[in-house]
């Protein structure tokens, strides 16, 4: 007579043992849950850094509008730059990088002749 030891229900880790079974999944589930946590960690990170540049070049386009107007001296001690600016109508503008609406290019008078071919 054949006796099995236990049945169970066929699984992807079926051929292990019971105890080595459950620490895999425990892995995995413990790695699972890093992953998670590091990714929202990073996101946080980067957004208190994009803050912090921010803020940053808040400062340095306040201290520039002083420089160009200096009786507004006494807005430099204020906590929140960026704010100082929202508040005086300053903006900070990002040039853009884009094409010059004319990109024409002037050929040389040896090179008229062969455009076309």
């Amino acid at each position: 007579m054949v006796t099995l030891e236990s049945t169970r229900a066929p699984g992807f880790l079926r051929y292990f043992r019971p105890e080595v079974e459950a620490s895999i999944k425990m892995i995995g589930a413990i790695g699972l849950l890093s992953v998670v946590v590091l990714s929202l960690a990073w996101g946080y990170e980067q957004r208190r850094q994009a803050r912090s540049w921010r803020q940053l070049a808040c400062t340095y386009r306040l201290q520039d509008s002083v420089r160009r107007a200096p009786f507004m001296s006494n807005v430099l001690h204020t906590p929140d730059a960026c704010a100082t600016m929202d508040e005086l109508g300053l903006k900070l503008d990002v040039p853009r990088l884009s094409p010059a609406a004319d990109v024409s290019v002037d050929l040389p008078r040896a090179y008229r002749g062969r455009e076309g071919s």
